[in-house]
């Protein structure tokens, strides 16, 4: 494991100021539990973000606005935002880490590392979007930030936006991990729309394979226009076993995460269905 070797310390007090200090061997810093475990190569000056992005948490028109430097912990204690799709978010936060991590651990830190995460699967599956500055402020989706390689750019998350849930929707959270506290060895999220007994919007959503959690269109097609019962979830397994693509890392097999992804999927939706009353 690469140590921390850095020398400066900057703490700007805007976002301009904090694009400005981010040059070369320089490292953004915000709870910093990522930073202090695998810091970059050549980190040379640490520059602390607390003053140059918002922190706390809004509601706009049913829009929560999360501060980039809002903890882990402040969300999961907030009232409304905890209790959303009858608490998925909360029960997720509580097995990131310890309480310890997630007093540190920042929404924006933790997006924007963009690696090991169950908080990711869950965000995308709620349809949620990032407001990014780089010189002028982009909002977009959760997704869309990962796939045009912005974690990996100059560039800072300032808000996460968690749309209001729409009206006949539930969520599910699955994560196998050997303990606790510890890292995924698959995770994933899901959340289902029924309007008039069928499935009008799904968002299947599979992570730790062990790529960032990303969307199963393969799955989400499955449930389409069906009831959400026990044939329409098993169609929508078989379609993400089929479509999932997995890889070994230290934590699990190629094997192991291919079985796992069937196991994933069916928890995530039978407790949404549980939650709508559904495929009984």
């Amino acid at each position: 494991m690469p140590s921390l070797n850095a020398t400066g310390y900057l703490r700007p007090a805007t976002p301009d100021d904090a694009l400005a200090a981010l040059g070369e061997g320089a490292v953004a810093v915000a709870g910093g539990t990522a930073v202090i475990l695998h810091p970059p190569p050549g980190t040379r000056t640490l520059v602390d973000l607390t003053d140059a992005l918002p922190s706390g948490i809004t509601v706009e028109g049913g829009t929560f606005r999360i501060g980039a430097m809002t903890t882990l912990s402040a969300m999961l204690e907030h009232p409304e935002l905890g209790s959303i799709y009858d608490g998925v978010l909360a029960r997720m936060l509580a097995l990131v880490g310890s309480p310890l991590l997630r007093n540190a651990a920042t929404i924006g830190g933790h997006l924007g590392r963009g690696r090991l995460s169950d908080v990711i699967p869950v965000l995308i599956a709620f349809d949620a979007r990032v407001s990014v500055y780089d010189g002028i402020t982009s909002t977009m989706d959760l997704e869309q930030y990962y796939a045009a390689g912005l974690h990996r750019a100059r560039a800072l998350i300032t808000d996460v936006l968690v749309p209001p849930r729409p009206g006949g929707s539930a969520a599910g959270f699955e994560k196998i991990a050997r303990t606790h506290f510890d890292l995924a060895m698959l995770n994933g999220a899901a959340r289902v729309t029924v309007d008039r007994g069928v499935v009008s919007g799904a968002r299947v959503v599979v992570g730790e394979t062990p790529a960032l959690g990303s969307r199963v269109p393969a799955a989400e097609a499955a449930l389409d226009g069906k009831p959400l019962d026990t044939p329409a979830i098993a169609a929508a397994v078989e379609a993400a076993r089929d479509s999932v693509v997995v890889a070994t890392d230290s934590r699990a097999s190629a094997e192991y995460r291919h079985a796992l992804v069937g196991v994933v999927v069916e928890r995530c939706l039978r407790e949404a269905a549980a939650h709508l009353g559904e495929a009984r």
